[in-house]
């Protein structure tokens, strides 16, 4: 049989012929010689076939080279003629209409993993291999049509059955003979076909296992101790046979071990008959983990409104090395903690993983002794120099104290030695001592920050970028010219409704008694869209710039006969006079269309001069 063995030893790859979609579909369809690929892949044929047909009709196909057909094929009409100089593999079934016909050359080999059926005045010629997983149907006037070969013994095997069984004594279909054979009979059939159990015999056996499916084999992950060891196979297998460490046989297609030991580690091998009478076989290496050691010292109690830091390492001390610690909620570990770093009173989980992926779980007990709740009522609004704040804290009898800046308190009276933030305590000691803090910033006068003057080309919103410090308040007011504020008292306020000239913002800032005002100019420039490019590589107007480009745009760039050279859907000021093949485009006058995403268009021409 022709290139067999090349089939089986060695994967040939050629380079293919480039054929334009557009080309007309020709007589027949040749698949490249010496080539194994795809039916459905126009590189598997010569010139390209640019969609491949499953259904054909009205032209031929030649099989040069080794094909596979992944799901049915169907020929019909007196013009389709399916022959095979080499090998093709239908995985599915195969349908030869009236009138059309099927020639298997001397070297060639069909393999059809499913049925084949010829209607009326169908022809086959098996003068090489052709070999059928499931059934041969021959519908029509049975003195019409034929099946013949030029073997002794012919090389048909069928793994199924006929329909209708007339066919055995029939004179157009020796090769369907049981009757009285004309060729030698084969041993399981009596006929002059044989089935797959004769084929077992047959040299060609050994090159049809091998386009035979693969088994698969896979188990569960992670495996620890006390597991499940779960064996997963093919399928579509009709039966199944597992064999492994400690003896384990299994005729189950998904075996289950339980509970799993370090002992059922090794090497599992299942063997997967199909129905097309292959039976390949597929390994997988299981390893069953041991379950770590985890260790769990619940921690010390602690006052609200500390809190507790389960990540820290003494609680799990002395649990095995390495683990990757998760922190649950609840016993069924379903609910995660989110927050082990800071972890109230209650109980909670720790599961402690291993690199293996096996874990273990065990719970530890936080707890959290009530503290006073202790605040400082007084407001914390900044102040001017020459004012002075009276202090309260709840609960009552605790004491005030200044911990950092320019401040001094006598009593519950708190005076600035100088401008900045100071700092204040309040504590209140029960059986656990609670403390609040609060900040007052105190100011010789605000200072107003409205952001520097802007410039806008063609935009007509912006946003301000004034600062405002703590405790103070700010607010926008327009002072000349067109715009709206989205938001008086934001310091990043929007500015919307603006026009080509100029407008003026005035931001005033407010801290207790005291105030500052400065203002800002917002001018609008209208779009700049340059007229000439030099595109020769100098660094200087070689590209084509919009200032300033903001947001998304698209350029369109024409030329005088309003065709297309250019297009940009998303143009970042990128264009240097070439066209959409990356051509430079000659020194000419072109128009330039640019639609911008606030539905804004603009058109005009631009002049290449190199």
């Amino acid at each position: 049989m022709r290139n067999v063995a090349a089939h089986i030893n060695t994967i040939i790859n050629l380079a293919g012929f480039f054929i334009l979609l557009s080309q007309p579909v020709i007589a027949q369809q040749i698949s490249k010689d010496n080539y194994t690929g795809e039916w459905i892949s126009p590189a598997s044929w010569v010139p390209e076939w640019p969609a491949p047909a499953t259904t054909v009709s009205g032209f031929d196909v030649s099989i040069n080279g080794y094909i596979t057909a992944e799901g049915p094929l169907s020929f019909s009409g007196s013009a389709a003629i399916l022959k095979v100089y080499d090998t093709l593999v239908v995985n599915g079934d195969l349908l030869m209409s009236n009138n059309s016909q099927l020639i298997i050359e001397n070297d060639g080999l069909l393999i059809v993993r499913g049925n084949v059926s010829m209607e009326n005045q169908g022809i086959i010629s098996a003068n090489g291999y052709l070999i059928v997983t499931g059934n041969f149907k021959k519908t029509g006037s049975l003195v019409q049509g034929s099946f013949l070969s030029n073997d002794n013994p012919v090389k048909v095997f069928i793994g199924g059955s006929l329909d209708p069984d007339e066919l055995n004594d029939n004179l157009n279909y020796p090769v369907l003979n049981c009757a009285s054979p004309l060729t030698t009979p084969y041993t399981n059939t009596g006929c002059s076909f044989g089935n797959l159990t004769d084929l077992l015999a047959d040299p060609v056996y050994k090159f049809y296992l091998a386009t035979c499916g693969k088994a698969t084999a896979t188990v569960s992950s992670p495996l620890c101790e006390g597991g499940t060891i779960k064996l997963l196979a093919s399928e579509d297998g009709i039966s199944y046979i597992w064999s492994g460490p400690n003896g384990f046989y299994s005729y189950v297609r998904d075996p289950a071990i339980y509970p799993a030991t370090i002992a059922n580690s090794g090497r599992y091998t299942v063997t997967v008959t199909f129905s097309d009478g292959c039976s390949p076989a597929a390994d997988v290496d299981v390893i069953v983990n041991q379950v770590p050691n985890l260790v769990i010292s619940n921690p010390s109690p602690v006052c609200t409104p500390l809190t507790v830091n389960l990540k820290d390492a003494s609680i799990t001390s002395g649990s095995t090395p390495d683990l990757t610690f998760s922190y649950w909620s609840n016993p069924e570990a379903t609910s995660a903690y989110t927050t082990p770093e800071t972890a109230t009173g209650g109980i909670y989980y720790i599961k402690g993983t291993a690199v293996s992926g096996c874990s273990i779980f065990k719970p530890v007990i936080v707890t959290v002794t009530p503290v006073p709740d202790v605040s400082i009522t007084s407001s914390s609004n900044a102040m001017c120099l020459n004012d002075k704040k009276t202090l309260t804290g709840y609960p009552e009898g605790g004491s005030f104290a200044v911990i950092s800046g320019p401040g001094i308190i006598s009593g519950n009276v708190l005076t600035a030695s100088g401008k900045g933030d100071v700092k204040i305590s309040y504590t209140y000691s029960g059986v656990c001592t609670g403390t609040a803090t609060q900040t007052v910033h105190y100011f010789d006068s605000p200072v107003s920050a409205p952001g520097p003057d802007q410039v806008l080309r063609n935009i007509f919103e912006t946003q301000m970028n004034a600062r405002l410090s703590a405790y103070q308040l700010g607010e926008w007011t327009l002072v000349s010219g067109p715009g709206q504020i989205s938001d008086i008292h934001s310091p990043i306020a929007k500015i919307t409704g603006l026009e080509i000239g100029e407008s003026i913002f005035r931001w005033k800032v407010l801290l207790g008694s005291c105030e500052s005002d400065d203002e800002v100019r917002i001018t609008v420039l209208e779009l700049f869209i340059p007229s000439v490019i030099t595109p020769n590589g100098d660094g200087k107007n070689d590209l084509f710039t919009v200032y300033s480009l903001n947001g998304h745009a698209e350029l369109i760039i024409l030329n005088r006969w309003g065709m297309t050279e250019y297009s940009n859907y998303d143009y970042h000021n990128e264009w240097d006079g070439r066209n959409n093949k990356g051509s430079d485009l000659p020194d000419d006058t072109y128009m330039y269309i640019l639609k911008f995403e606030s539905g804004l268009v603009k058109k005009g021409t631009v002049l290449i001069k190199r």
